[in-house]
């Protein structure tokens, strides 16, 4: 979280059976543990503002403030104190902010605050040092009143306790070190916002104080205005990196102008081809679905096909059963056969006789007519007998 960011805290509101959490301010936690508009700050009168410093923050009640720093937390502010603090320009003044919310305060937190030197302050004439001495720390007191303290110092409220210069119980203690010096304004003061210091003595610790500032702020003025003037010139370093910069941009800008026009151009035409594609694909689809069609009646005629087949399957079964049974068959015939040729060769040779024989009756019936006729008979005879034979 950023050193400047202020830190909110969930506080878990009860809702029937359930828990609702609310997230809240610093300032709001801080008077809600204070007892909220029941406890001794009453109803807040406005909203949060933020401080002239713009880190911390504050918030206006009935009977007081609460201030926020980032770095401290939140502190309520009222009463006396509260007074003191606004007559000395609140956390833009001398102390700073609140770092504690109003204590008691006795005579031992008194001399943790006091050096060894104390005993020499005086004021407008008046030993303040000796006073707190002989009436404070040796007397019977033992509680003081209250206090509160800030990034810088104190505001102490005495209880029925009054200073012998003093016309208030309350006194701003300003850091020194490790001890706390009482800070007191002239009577003149009171009428003047900006007057200085009028006695010796508060003239020197004024001096010593505006010292101190001088001495903590001008190596811290003169740091800044180093890292001013290094800043002016990283500046002009980068206004002028800038505008090359800008320069190439430019360059680069019109050259990818240059290249996206052609580009433009060859896309248009790839639109084009994906809207002739869009129909091809429209088109296929269709096709697709009349193959898917033409596949499911081929799928069907395989399966007729499939059919028929198993069919003829069965048949050709049964005709090799015919066939192994006409081979049989066919051994007899074949055997019958050749005893046929042999019959028919032999009647052949029969005929080839009677053929010469009937030539010799010709030769005969030549010279001999009457042999031929009988000749003629005896081979129709032959021949007769050579198919019954045959039969």
């Amino acid at each position: 979280m950023p050193p400047n960011e202020e830190k909110h805290e969930l506080i878990w509101i009860r809702e029937g059976k359930s828990f609702t959490p609310i997230n809240v301010s610093g300032i709001e936690s801080k008077y809600r543990a204070l007892g909220g508009s029941e406890g001794f700050l009453g109803r807040p009168r406005d909203h949060e503002k933020t401080c002239h410093d713009k880190k911390g923050r504050y918030r206006h009640y009935d009977n007081g403030y609460i201030f926020w720093h980032p770095a401290h937390g939140a502190y309520e502010v009222h009463g006396g104190i509260l007074n003191e603090w606004e007559h000395n320009d609140w956390e833009r003044g001398l102390l700073g902010y609140p770092v504690s919310d109003e204590l008691d305060w006795n005579t031992d937190d008194l001399r943790k605050m006091l050096p060894a030197n104390y005993t020499n302050w005086t004021n407008a004439d008046v030993s303040i040092g000796k006073w707190l001495d002989d009436k404070i720390l040796h007397g019977n007191i033992n509680k003081l009143g209250r206090c509160t303290k800030f990034q810088r110092g104190f505001i102490t409220w005495w209880d029925n306790i009054l200073a012998p210069d003093q016309e208030k119980h309350e006194w701003i203690w300003i850091k020194d070190g490790d001890f706390y010096i009482p800070h007191f304004e002239s009577k003149k003061k009171k009428t003047e916002s900006h007057s200085h210091p009028t006695n010796i003595g508060e003239k020197v610790r004024f001096w010593e104080e505006q010292d101190k500032i001088n001495q903590l702020l001008i190596p811290r003025v003169v740091e800044l205005h180093e890292k001013v003037v290094k800043l002016s010139k990283h500046a002009a370093t980068a206004a002028e990196s800038l505008a090359g910069c800008e320069s190439r941009i430019m360059t680069h800008v019109t050259a990818l102008h240059n290249e996206i026009l052609p580009l433009q151009s060859g896309l248009n035409s790839v639109l084009e081809d994906i809207v002739s594609i869009k129909g091809l694909v429209v088109t296929a689809g269709s096709q697709i679905d009349a193959l898917n069609k033409d596949q499911s009646t081929a799928n069907d005629k395989i399966s007729f096909l499939e059919e028929n087949l198993s069919n003829s399957r069965n048949q050709l079964a049964a005709l090799q059963e015919e066939c192994n049974t006409l081979k049989l068959s066919r051994a007899d015939f074949e055997n019958t056969l050749q005893i046929i040729q042999e019959q028919v060769s032999e009647a052949r040779d029969v005929s080839m006789k009677y053929q010469e024989e009937v030539i010799h009756l010709r030769k005969a019936l030549r010279q001999n007519s009457v042999y031929l006729y009988v000749a003629m008979g005896l081979g129709i005879i032959a021949i007769i007998l050579a198919c019954v034979r045959l039969l």
